[in-house]
């Protein structure tokens, strides 16, 4: 995809999205899983910072496409949910 092709507009269905909800569940398992192996008593110290970042990471993506979300649907006149 080239950056003219973006359409913001494409985050701001109103129904409810099937897609968009299991995207946001897999992120939710994944910050999860991550999370956890970061907090396992038996994981070195940089291992840990390294899962750690991972969790960040996933956390930060996340956060990302709500807020993408939130613009398009702010743009298109509709509640920012």
């Amino acid at each position: 995809m080239k950056d003219t092709d973006y359409n913001i507009s494409t985050f701001a269905f109103s129904e409810t999205n099937a897609v968009w909800e299991h995207i946001m569940y897999i992120i939710d398992l994944n910050i999860q899983a991550e999370t956890q192996r970061a907090i396992a008593p038996d994981i070195s110290g940089e291992t840990r910072i390294h899962q750690c970042g991972r969790a960040n990471s996933m956390t930060d993506f996340k956060a990302l496409l709500l807020e993408e979300r939130r613009k398009a649907r702010v743009q298109a006149g509709l509640t920012p949910e």
